[in-house]
């Protein structure tokens, strides 16, 4: 349950975190929420109740959604079209190597010292929080150019120095219910983010249950203890790893692309993005579930379903990574209000889950509950080459793309 209310937390939160930072500016939203997100973290620290931990964990996940749901719009501020293939990869792994860590850390910590998983990331979100205030510029271009039009009115006493969203708008909260909305109306008017909303519901719905799921997967399978049960998480881990060796290869021919692009005279095509997902990733993941589903058997080696939790680490960044990707290509300064959507979808599904997976795992067994998935991921597997033949039309019928090339 505090699992599971942190990622119901960081689904709300994300809905408001994106349009905030295409109004305050990113690093205004970093700053403010991360000091927040390390108050609450202290505050479940020392609750006085489980009720009030369960309270505390929520506001957590309501103020650490920032990072999920801005990183990608900053990426997108930084790089261009061909950058953002090497940059946000780095980035997409990163972020999904701390659900990943979480387990592996909490293997070794000591059931009378569980509150040291508190202490753990109120020190990890004070790192991040000093790099943030001491290194991190501004990168949201309207805020840049809306600093500097104010310098530039004061400088001159001009008051014609203007950014458009300022002129077209009467006052600054006027325009932050524009970027508040905008996440709700890009569920009914753009297709591409239902898709992807839906595909990665899918992966967060496999990978928070597996919190549940390993203790039925291996430890009462093969009788080893429930802390080297978590150190196995090490394997999904490692396929994390693996992924980062594509960079170069997809990077390769994601240049080629544009140099083809560029000697035709046309726009490099968002459907580049999807590389990483063709590269195995979107096939990788049924099997991976069922390979892991039907081979979990005491008289089967523990390695079998190990090496599988190896392959949907793989499958699982390289399909998230296509994903963030797309949108960031796509959607360019709108990018935080179309992930916001995405984030909110599979926090809060994925942590609504979080207390039914126990009852699932215990009446359908796991070679269900994962074939179950194995189908549906099945279903979603040719999303990738369909995007990629398909999503030049897709974009041309949605209203905030940026890159409709």
């Amino acid at each position: 349950m505090p699992t599971g209310m942190y990622l119901i937390g960081v689904g709300v939160g994300s809905l408001f975190a994106g349009p905030f930072s295409e109004t305050f500016g990113r690093n205004a939203v970093y700053f403010i929420t991360l000091i927040v997100f390390m108050l609450f973290i202290l505050a479940k620290a020392l609750a006085p109740n489980y009720g009030a931990a369960i309270v505390f964990r929520f506001i957590q996940g309501f103020f650490g959604a920032a990072p999920l749901t801005v990183g990608g719009g900053t990426v997108g501020d930084i790089w261009g079209p061909l950058e953002v293939t090497f940059s946000l990869p780095f980035v997409t792994m990163a972020s999904y190597s701390g659900p990943i860590l979480g387990p592996i850390i909490g293997a070794y910590i000591p059931a009378d010292k569980s509150s040291w998983t508190d202490w753990i990331s109120l020190i990890i979100a004070g790192v991040v929080l000093a790099f943030v205030a001491l290194f991190q510029p501004e990168t949201y271009g309207p805020t840049l150019l809306s600093w500097r039009a104010k310098h530039l009115r004061a400088a001159t006493g001009d008051s014609r120095y203007q950014v458009d969203e300022s002129a077209s708008t009467s006052s600054l909260g006027s325009r932050l219910l524009v970027n508040v909305y905008r996440p709700f109306q890009m569920t009914i008017t753009e297709p591409i983010v239902l898709l992807f909303s839906f595909y990665l519901i899918l992966l967060y719905i496999v990978l928070f249950t597996f919190l549940n799921g390993f203790p039925f997967i291996f430890t009462q399978t093969y009788g080893i203890s429930n802390s080297l049960t978590f150190i196995i998480w090490v394997a999904m881990l490692a396929g994390d790893a693996v992924a980062l060796c594509l960079i170069p290869v997809i990077y390769g021919w994601t240049k080629k692309a544009a140099v083809k692009a560029a000697t035709n005279g046309t726009a490099l095509q968002a459907e580049v993005s999807l590389y990483w997902a063709m590269v195995g990733g979107s096939f990788l993941m049924p099997i991976s579930l069922f390979w892991m589903g039907w081979t979990c058997y005491s008289d089967i080696s523990i390695w079998s379903p190990i090496i599988a939790t190896f392959v949907f680490g793989y499958s699982l960044v390289t399909i998230f990574t296509a994903t963030y990707l797309y949108i960031v290509f796509v959607y360019t300064v709108y990018a935080g209000s179309a992930l916001g959507f995405m984030t909110f979808s599979r926090y809060v599904i994925s942590g609504a889950l979080q207390p039914a997976s126990i009852p699932m795992y215990q009446h359908m067994t796991p070679h269900w509950v994962l074939t179950l998935v194995g189908i549906l991921a099945t279903i979603m597997a040719p999303m990738p080459f369909l995007l990629y033949k398909y999503g030049h039309r897709i974009r041309a019928m949605s209203k905030h793309v940026q890159n409709k090339a």
